[in-house]
């Protein structure tokens, strides 16, 4: 057995008990077969396109562990298709830190053009023998440095970069000036060079520190996949410039090989950067008294088949972006404290940027509801604005997770109370 057919054998395998019995396979080169083996296992749901393609082969585990989802490329792509470019023949794109590639081959789709810089000879290698795989046949791969490269650099479309958020010791770094490239220096030569600079950021930066940092900046997009914020994009221009836009997309992740498609249930809820400025302003105006909207609960016990009453919780980005008076009033809907950053309305909002729920109940922590509560025997918790960890909640209320009771603990304006607002799904 050779062993690329050892690793075909075995992509299902436990690679754990794959190591534990390596001196049972003679003349399979284990620490490459297995390499091989758990990347492909994370790239089921990470990167299912690549996973899918024979003949891919996959890097170490840094570079799988931070190059872009499938979902979020090709979100990254949407997002050039729908910038305003001219129509010219023969486009152009560079990624200059292109790592394992997977950004490069989703945007480089959209150009006649494509150019890979990566400094890492051996992601070189395997995007030369990935890419024509993968439906890209004819990009110019470099390896050089990002510093090396963009001073000789003929004019782009489009230049994308995603500096590296680890320092020389391996520590991760998060302010964009620790980053390698530091694209703050390097800013005004990038965008001399190409029409459109698209930077991928740290999830971990605030909003307002890119705007401070990044000049000509024409939209952000943060971006979370599946309920996990995820990474921040920076589009910038000289030559289109605009009213700068803030787009807080949650996009839904692939599950087991399923990729979902890529305008499948996404949620995007977008506003001017300028409105960020006073994000607060207007806070508390935006915050109701619960009981305002519990006609349908008068003794708090026996919940009505018919409720009148629903419950948003907004999605990652959102939260990440800490628009919450905007979201309120944007929705004509109503926070219940403003640290819970949860929010009630009468009327069903469909595209609500974020999970929907029916409120179906209203309980305290006291004894009678304790014991009520755990005849459910599971329940799906969550915790905002609240003295207890879901763990602690969970263990007091003796409730396993699942089911298709959502229980949120929070705190209630005016008079700051705990509570426990039991929901259900719409549908």
């Amino acid at each position: 057995m050779t062993t690329a057919e050892f690793i075909q054998s075995n992509r299902t395998a436990d690679v754990h008990q794959l190591a534990l019995a390596a001196s049972r396979y003679a003349g399979i080169d284990m620490p490459y077969a297995l390499t091989q083996i758990e990347a492909w296992q994370r790239a089921r749901t990470k990167l299912p396109l690549w996973a899918a393609t024979e003949g891919i082969v996959f890097p170490q585990s840094l570079p799988m562990e931070q190059c872009s989802s499938q979902v979020a490329a090709e979100y990254k792509a949407r997002v050039w298709q729908g910038l305003p470019h001219s129509q010219e023949p023969e486009t152009t794109m560079t990624d200059l830190t292109a790592g394992f590639g997977v950004d490069a081959t989703m945007l480089g789709r959209c150009f006649s053009q494509l150019t890979l810089v990566e400094q890492n000879t051996e992601l070189c290698s395997l995007a030369r023998n990935n890419l024509p795989l993968l439906g890209i046949k004819a990009a110019n791969i470099i390896n050089t440095t990002c510093e090396a490269e963009i001073h000789t650099l003929p004019h782009q479309n489009l230049i994308f970069i995603d500096p590296a958020r680890r320092d020389s010791n391996g520590r991760k770094t998060v302010l964009l000036s620790d980053c390698s490239p530091d694209i703050t220096m390097l800013q005004d030569t990038l965008l001399e060079r190409a029409d459109y600079v698209m930077a991928k950021l740290s999830p971990m930066l605030d909003v307002t520190s890119v705007v401070r940092s990044l000049s000509h900046i024409i939209a952000i997009h943060i971006v979370s996949v599946g309920g996990e914020c995820k990474e921040i994009i920076a589009i910038m221009s000289r030559k289109y410039e605009s009213e700068p836009m803030l787009y807080c997309v949650n996009l839904p992740a692939a599950t087991d090989g399923q990729h979902p498609a890529a305008d499948e249930n996404t949620d995007i809820f977008s506003l001017p950067l300028a409105e960020l400025s006073g994000r607060e302003s207007s806070l508390s105006a935006t915050t109701t008294h619960l009981s305002d909207h519990l006609s349908f609960l008068p003794n708090h016990d026996n919940a009505s088949d018919s409720p009148v009453c629903y419950l948003y919780e907004p999605n990652a980005s959102v939260m990440k972006a800490g628009v919450f008076a905007q979201i309120a009033i944007r929705y004509g809907i109503h926070q219940l404290h403003p640290n819970s950053h949860l929010y009630v309305s009468d009327t069903y909002i469909d595209r609500f940027p974020g999970r929907k729920f029916i409120l179906t109940d209203i309980c305290s922590l006291g004894k009678t509801d304790q014991k009520r509560l755990q005849q459910l025997g599971k329940a799906n918790i969550a915790v905002r604005n609240f003295p207890l960890s879901v763990v602690q909640l969970r263990q007091r209320l003796h409730l396993s997770d699942g089911g298709s009771t959502y229980i949120f603990a929070t705190t209630l304006a005016p008079d700051n109370k705990k509570v426990l607002l039991i929901c259900r799904k719409p549908h």
